[in-house]
């Protein structure tokens, strides 16, 4: 567990993981700039009148050039560096909400949403593997959840920001996030893992004594280690298709591609961007949907935080075995009541909190398992010089059930009712549960080495 860890250097780590985590903060502020106004985009004196269809396609066109630029992403991180890469996404991020701001027609705003979901691709992709190669082996759960921990912040941060200040005044401040997002990355250095691939040693070792400033026995002792796990990987020269075509890479993609799908189908993404109109569906609720969406915003920030600790010390596959059941159950409960509700005529009025409370729970088990843990397989499973690649891939493939479940989301409300969603995302995490027990491996405290060692030896036939 991070605790343990007694040295400065676990304070530059979590420098380092929160500078470019605001990367995942900006991606998420993207996404949740959209929930709070949404009635007020709906609305005769809308900023920027739009249809409930036009507002469908606005929430999830990100996805749509999110899908363009993780494999570019992945291959030009392997040629210019990680840092580099993380960089760039910074300014698209702030073009964007110069366009919301001095723009506001309909198309601009998705001309602008486009050029945002581009920078979330890279984000996506290149955040997860540096942050895996400047952690220590104890700590790299930790440092890895810092991305989740702080995408939540984002929902946080636009949730309680949106109903309370002015269309332009809500986007400026959101604008202002990006600035510091560049300004953090600036400072950091290169991974050191980076630096060894393009045989830099000299600019290797000081990399890694920023990140650990530990005794000089403990920093070589490391430095060597690194130095060796770098040979091997490089050992023979890689392009894409070896990640598809090595047995080893291959069966490592699949348990990814696997954690990041079961991330995207429980749900999460549009349960949270139509979070006030879906409270609204709760006649007579206590407390304002607006409000209930502040404090789901908390139970995400919480969430992730706690996730901080248990993903070392519980360790990836239980939590992930955890969360997805617990997933399933609380979004059963919250179909249920929908059902009951808009479907029968059974009189469900004394209980309109269940809905809310049982999203909040599922907030809470959802975001503080499935969503670190597939960063930290993201960031341990591959060899140095596929690990890029493969984040890229997977980028591609969450970022495209990502853009299906925002997209008909309103579709299936319209269709069948607003319950068919959860059970449709209850079913889902249910499956990933049992196929969680039966596949996944446990990476806590393991180096990239013994990592990679399991696989090659293990006899799990998924591939």
């Amino acid at each position: 567990m991070i605790l343990h860890c007694g040295n400065s250097g676990l304070w530059f780590q979590i420098f380092a993981g929160i500078s470019v985590s605001m990367g995942a903060f900006a991606s998420s502020s993207l996404l949740a700039w959209v929930t709070p106004i949404l009635p007020e985009l709906l609305s005769p004196n809308s900023e920027i009148p739009m249809t409930p269809e036009e507002a469908s396609w606005m929430i999830s066109i990100p996805e749509l050039a999110d899908l363009v630029t993780p494999i570019p992403a992945g291959l030009l991180a392997d040629r210019l560096g990680r840092k580099p890469m993380i960089l760039a996404s910074a300014p698209l991020f702030t073009l964007g909400w110069s366009i919301i701001i001095y723009y506001k027609t309909y198309n601009s705003l998705l001309i602008a949403r486009c050029i945002q979901g581009a920078a979330v691709g890279i984000v996506y992709t290149v955040v997860p593997v540096y942050l895996g190669e400047i952690a220590s082996t104890d700590s790299r759960g930790a440092i890895t959840s810092l991305f989740f921990i702080f995408s939540w912040l984002g929902y946080l941060f636009e949730y309680c920001t949106g109903p309370f200040f002015s269309f332009s005044n809500y986007t400026l401040l959101t604008l202002a996030t990006t600035v510091l997002f560049f300004v953090l990355v600036w400072i950091l250095p290169e991974s050191p893992y980076y630096c060894l691939m393009k045989g830099d040693r000299k600019e290797a070792y000081r990399s890694l004594l920023w990140f650990r400033r530990s005794s000089e026995e403990l920093l070589r002792k490391e430095f060597d280690m690194m130095k060796l796990t770098i040979d091997e990987d490089q050992v023979q020269e890689t392009s894409w298709m070896e990640v598809i075509s090595n047995p080893a890479d291959r069966k490592a993609l699949y348990l990814m591609l696997f954690a990041g799908s079961l991330r995207i189908l429980s749900g999460t993404m549009p349960l949270l961007s139509y979070a006030t109109e879906t409270f609204q569906n709760s006649p007579d609720l206590f407390i304002a949907p607006k409000y209930i969406t502040m404090v789901l915003g908390l139970v995400l920030v919480s969430g992730a935080f706690v996730s901080f600790f248990t993903l070392d010390l519980l360790g990836r596959r239980s939590l992930l075995i955890i969360s997805s059941l617990g997933s399933s159950i609380a979004l059963c409960i919250a179909g249920t009541y929908y059902f009951l509700e808009t479907k029968t005529s059974v009189d469900v009025s004394q209980y309109n909190w269940v809905a809310p409370a049982a999203v909040l729970v599922y907030a809470v088990v959802d975001v503080g398992g499935l969503y670190p843990v597939n960063t930290a397989y993201t960031s341990e499973l591959f060899k140095s010089n596929t690990r890029a690649i493969a984040a890229s891939i997977s980028t591609l493939i969450t970022t495209f059930f990502t853009f299906v479940t925002l997209k008909f989301y309103q579709t299936f409300i319209d269709l069948f009712g607003i319950y068919f969603n959860f059970f449709m995302f209850s079913g889902l995490c249910f499956i990933g549960t049992i196929i969680s027990y039966l596949i996944m491996p446990e990476t806590k405290n393991k180096t990239f080495s013994q990592i990679r060692k399991e696989l090659v030896s293990s006899r799990n036939k998924i591939c």
